[in-house]
Parts: C-alpha cells; sequence; structure tokens
C-alpha cells in the first residue's frame, strides 16, 4: 500500500478479510487494519453501493467478512458491484464478489481508425496483351498452389476459394496498375473542452454524492475534497462551498452545489452540439464543392 501510494498508484485490495467491519470493536487488529483503509481514501465497495448480503455461512452462522476495497480516485468509474452464488462453481461457503469498472481514458488510444487504405486498380490503361499476361499469370499460380480443378472429399470449398482468391490477387498486383488511397472515416469525438467540462462534471457529483456517504457514516471528509473543490471553482469562476460540518446543513449545500453542476451539464451539451453542426457543415460544403467540379467523380462513389 505505502508503495502504491508513493507512486501515485490507485489500489484495490480484496479478499478474505476474516473481520465484520460492523461488529468488531477498536482493540482489534482487524478493525486496525480496516481503519488504515478508510484513513487512506479506500471504499469498501458493498458499503458504497450499499450491499448489505452476507459474503460467508456456515451451517450455524453468516457474516459479511470478504470484501473488495478501492481507492477514492477509482470509485466514480465503479460500474457495478454484486455477490454471485458459488455453489454452482467452486462448491464454496464464501460468495463471489464481482466489480465491473468502466475507464473511458484508458481506451482512447484504441478508438475507431479515422483513416482507412483502399487499392484501386486501373482498368482502363490496360492493353490486350496485359490482360493476357494477366490470366497467363493465374494460371501459374492456381498450378503453384495445386488447385483442384475437381471438388472432391480432400480439399474443402473453403480451402480450395482461398487458392484461388490468392491466385488472383497475387496476379492482378502483378499485371494490373494499381495504387493506394487514403480514406477518412467519420467518427465523432469530442472536443477538448467537451471532455474537461464532462471530467468536471462527473467530479462534481463525485464530490456530492461521496459528502452525503461520508456524513452518513460520520466519517471525515478526506482533504482532496477541497482540492477537487478549488480546482473547478479557479477553471470555471465557480463559487462552490466547501461541505458543512453538520447534517442540518448538508441539504442546503447540496442544493447549491447541484446548481453548478447544472451550469456544467448545459455547457458540456452546448458544447458537443456546436462541434457537430460544425462538423456536419464543414462535411455538406466539401461535398457541394466536389460535386460542382467532380461530379463524375461524386456519382461514382455514389453507385459504389
Amino acid at each position: 500500500m505505502q508503495q502504491a501510494i508513493s507512486s501515485n498508484l490507485y489500489s484495490i485490495i480484496l479478499g478474505d478479510f476474516n473481520a465484520d467491519n460492523s461488529t468488531i470493536t477498536s482493540s482489534t487488529t482487524k478493525f486496525q487494519l480496516l481503519n488504515y483503509l478508510h484513513g487512506t481514501n479506500m471504499y469498501d465497495l458493498a458499503d458504497y453501493t450499499d450491499n448489505l448480503q452476507n459474503t460467508w455461512q456456515s451451517s450455524r452462522y453468516q457474516t459479511k467478512i470478504d470484501y473488495i476495497w478501492a481507492h477514492d480516485a477509482l470509485i466514480p468509474h465503479l460500474y457495478k458491484f454484486k455477490l454471485d452464488n458459488s455453489s454452482s462453481s467452486t462448491n464454496s461457503d464464501h460468495q463471489i464478489l464481482t466489480s465491473t469498472w468502466v475507464f473511458p481514458f484508458a481506451t482512447t488510444k484504441i478508438r475507431h481508425k479515422s483513416k482507412s487504405k483502399r487499392r484501386i486498380f486501373n482498368y482502363k490503361i490496360m492493353s490486350k496483351e496485359d490482360w493476357n499476361n494477366f490470366t497467363d499469370q493465374i494460371d501459374s499460380n492456381m498450378i503453384q498452389h495445386k488447385v483442384p480443378t475437381l471438388m472432391n472429399i480432400a480439399n474443402s470449398l473453403e480451402n480450395t476459394w482461398h487458392k484461388i482468391h490468392t491466385s488472383i490477387i497475387n496476379a492482378a498486383l502483378q499485371h494490373i496498375p494499381n495504387k493506394k488511397y487514403t480514406i477518412r472515416n467519420f467518427h465523432h469525438t469530442f472536443t477538448p473542452k467537451a471532455t474537461q467540462l464532462h471530467h468536471d462534471l462527473k467530479t462534481i457529483g463525485h464530490i456530492i454524492h461521496r459528502t452525503k456517504r461520508l456524513f452518513s457514516h460520520q466519517i471525515p471528509l478526506p482533504h482532496n475534497i477541497q482540492n477537487l473543490i478549488d480546482n473547478i471553482n479557479k477553471d470555471h469562476n465557480f463559487t462552490i462551498e466547501m461541505p458543512p460540518n453538520c447534517q442540518s446543513n448538508l441539504n442546503t449545500w447540496v442544493l447549491h452545489t447541484k446548481t453548478f453542476w447544472k451550469t456544467l451539464y448545459n455547457a458540456r451539451n452546448i458544447e458537443n452540439a456546436k462541434h457537430l453542426r460544425n462538423h456536419i457543415c464543414m462535411a455538406t460544403n466539401k461535398r457541394c464543392k466536389q460535386l460542382s467540379t467532380q461530379p463524375t467523380k461524386m456519382i461514382n462513389s455514389i453507385l459504389n
């Protein structure tokens, strides 16, 4: 844990703690371990999702002693937490704890490709001699790949077709003039501004949810909440206040903070709509220009 914290790594700790968080006393070592996890901004996923199921049972007792603890920074990415019956798999007296996570920024490097390549064969400049050479090359390739002239049991249809396909393609690449073209694909992406608005929107929602839960469990607020609020106030010229010290003022603080959440929500939607509208206008203008300057090419692209 200390190594992970010093390296700015967010931990997920799971297993059989053999300790019930609701019944152990402060004098036990087990309580000290769970209290340490609370103190280092770790969250029990069952507690966070209000899952009250017991994780272990015997013929006489049942209790909650298995946990998945996750660092505070990972909680906004939690999609689902559940317990599964192990009787049909491991046949254990412990339940199976399962957590599902969604990390949008972890998949940004594997977005859809914005470009694809196509190979265009120019048949118009082929002469009769070129076609004869192309045909001879196909025959040679089929002999080389031992393509059967009759179907039989020893060779499947898929295997024979693959050999024919390979023979034709290789001959075409050798004898038919061709060229590769790079084509841009349209996949909607968000602007950096919209991405930042979305990130701050989730942060405010997380602060509200987290503060309410900490109050309900009478746990002190961690210091990083103040840093998060200060950063958002600075970036957007907001006046979000720090969470109150007493329960009676919590609802007023939540309502006040939600007004800023709604402001970011509307700003994000406006930014997305503006970006999409500009993209559509640019694509439309480009098509109109191509229709006026290259009508044959545009019509062929539509027909193909």
